[in-house]
């Protein structure tokens, strides 16, 4: 059994460890919420799945609060009984409270418990369910303290990651073109959505600007006609998208990426190789994005900008100073590429199989 819901950032290392079981001959059983992002990308995976209805309360309202214990004791009680039911064999967790669910479900039913987390500064979750896990995979060192249980393997990414050229075989940083690729997460970003279009319209009109200079900028549903509107009042040729479904081929098209700092994404970035300016989100629970953000910066492989000191001249000069410097910018690119851990979720999946059987999951 899988438990991964909300968002991108709990289902994509989850559905790349999934694929690697299917792979291996296991069945695959997912948990979820209806509402979240899981609901859409696992049945499309060919992964039977099935929802609970479970919330969090950290930075919730009373109600809310009051209301989420309620809700996590009837999703341990659906979950308990597809444990049974289906004869489930280990159960694995990425985070968030379907993981919470379905973790106190697997230690209440005595069955093999596998925890991986994402960010460098650890989820509730994942704090309060790690005693309780047989073995669990970490994307960056030192997250839940030292334990022979504990395993850092970077976090788990589909396969066609792994299969992707490096940076200098891609010609990053030769001509005289420049693509900027702008990731707002799974939801968009609303103070990317506003700064960057005329950010970047004062890239291109600096002396000694680019030839062609081009944006590809994940919006969000909710603001992608907005933020077509405003490259196309400042003449950006700007590819904006609700979602971007081809996340490979976005970040090897780009020479530089403007992004928030969710453990997915770094990972992403991390595994193409591309040069990065960060803007954490300032209100990510435990602040982990800047933690993060900061983990790769540590390498010369990216720079970050607080959300409270973003402004579009800033900014336009940040990227400037990197898009002019293309030795500069394909040696961060190198250093990014460098920290990427490509077989993580072969690595996990063997290690679930290796632990307790998955004959049945």
């Amino acid at each position: 059994m899988i438990a991964a819901g909300g968002t991108g950032g709990h289902v994509f290392p989850a559905l790349a460890v999934a694929e690697q079981l299917l792979a291996a001959g296991n069945n695959v059983l997912w948990v979820g919420t209806a509402a979240g992002i899981e609901s859409r990308v696992v049945p499309a995976a060919g992964i039977e799945f099935r929802n609970i209805k479970v919330s969090g309360f950290r930075g919730k309202n009373l109600f809310r609060r009051l209301l989420a214990p309620l809700q996590l004791l009837a999703a341990v009680v659906v979950v308990l009984r597809l444990v049974i039911s289906r004869r489930v064999a280990c159960v694995f967790g990425t985070g968030g409270y379907v993981s919470a669910a379905s973790g106190i479900a697997a230690i209440l039913s005595r069955k093999p418990l596998f925890l991986q987390e994402q960010n460098a500064v650890a989820g509730t979750t994942s704090r309060l369910l790690s005693p309780f896990a047989k073995r669990i995979f970490t994307a960056y060192p030192d997250v839940l303290g030292a334990s022979a249980r504990i395993t850092q393997t970077g976090n788990p990414l589909r396969e066609q990651f792994s299969q992707l050229p490096a940076p200098r075989e891609r010609k990053l940083g030769q001509g005289t073109s420049c693509t900027v690729l702008v990731l707002g997460g799974s939801l968009g970003a609303s103070k990317l959505n506003e700064v960057l279009p005329a950010a970047i319209a004062k890239l291109g009109a600096a002396p000694g600007s680019f030839e062609k200079l081009r944006a590809i900028h994940q919006s969000g549903v909710r603001e992608q006609r907005q933020v077509q509107q405003r490259y196309a009042s400042l003449g950006i040729d700007a590819d904006v998208r609700a979602f971007i479904e081809d996340m490979p081929q976005a970040l090897q098209s780009a020479d530089l990426v403007i992004a928030r700092a969710g453990a997915l994404t770094v990972s992403e970035i991390c595994a193409v190789g591309v040069a990065a300016i960060f803007v954490p989100y300032p209100h990510a629970i435990d602040d982990h994005q800047s933690a993060n953000a900061h983990w790769l910066q540590n390498f010369g492989a990216a720079r970050v900008v607080p959300q409270a000191e973003l402004d579009e001249e800033k900014l336009a000069d940040m990227m400037r100073a990197l898009l002019q410097d293309r030795a500069a910018l394909l040696d961060m690119a190198e250093r990014s590429r460098a920290q990427a851990r490509p077989q993580a979720a072969r690595e996990i999946a063997n290690s679930i199989l290796e632990c307790g059987s998955a004959s049945h999951a």
